[in-house]
């Protein structure tokens, strides 16, 4: 992220490949209660940057929270809101100040180096390029990788025999975000009022986040085929 905090991330840093960086983002219960399990201290910095906290009981609509009863297990059940900028400069500074990380950036992962042993490969260095252009070789122990659609390894192992199984399925739907800001003093709407905050009607699905620092975002979520829907989801006159 560039210097500064979670303000200049979010307008300017240019999120190559990650086209999703804007949409609104939560952790889930299950990241939420490892987060609060295993890094205290890194919730805590969430709180402090403004992130906010969703308990089951408010995700419930007005009709099924009158007769909630909270059972033994339920207050695991909630989920931590700010905006993916904000999530990934916590993020990062909280890995930039771990000890026994080092994070280097602008280096390319340019070929791999395997050794094969009864029939299977195994990588034994990687060939790195530098910003400076340098090439170096480094053998590490383990390799994940996390470069997503771009990946080059799938071809490099293709290219020693290996085949890699990929699933792939196409949602048949697109997302449009808007982000929003309250103004100073104001307060946003009741979730448990006759308004719905998220919900599905069929020709599309759209819910409201909450962020961080009176930060909103509102998203849409289209059929592929709702070409008329789709040019108007990006006329600002008609969503606003």
């Amino acid at each position: 992220p560039p210097q500064g905090g979670a303000e200049e991330a979010f307008f300017d840093w240019k999120r190559r490949g990650a086209a999703q960086f804007r949409h609104p983002h939560a952790f889930l219960a299950v990241m939420c209660n490892l987060l609060e399990s295993k890094y205290p201290d890194l919730v805590e910095q969430f709180w402090a940057a403004g992130a906010r906290k969703l308990i089951f009981k408010d995700m419930l609509p007005p009709e099924l929270a009158k007769t909630y009863v909270p059972e033994p297990g339920d207050e695991q059940l909630w989920l931590l809101l700010c905006r993916r900028a904000t999530m990934e400069t916590l993020l990062r500074r909280y890995v930039e100040k771990t000890q026994g990380v080092a994070i280097e950036n602008n280096i390319s992962v340019m070929a791999i180096e395997t050794r094969q042993t009864d029939g299977i490969h195994t990588i034994t260095a990687l060939q790195l390029r530098t910003s400076s252009g340098k090439i170096k070789t480094i053998t590490p122990g383990l390799v994940v990788d996390a470069s997503g659609r771009t990946s080059r390894f799938p071809d490099w192992f293709a290219k020693l025999g290996v085949s890699i199984k990929t699933e792939d399925n196409d949602a048949d739907i697109v997302y449009y975000t808007r982000h929003y800001r309250l103004h100073p003093g104001e307060a946003e709407p009741s979730r448990h009022g006759q308004a719905r905050s998220a919900g599905d009607l069929g020709y599309l699905k759209y819910g409201i986040f909450p962020g961080d620092n009176g930060h909103f975002s509102t998203i849409i979520c289209l059929p592929n085929h709702e070409v008329e829907l789709k040019a108007a989801v990006k006329d600002n006159d008609l969503f606003q």
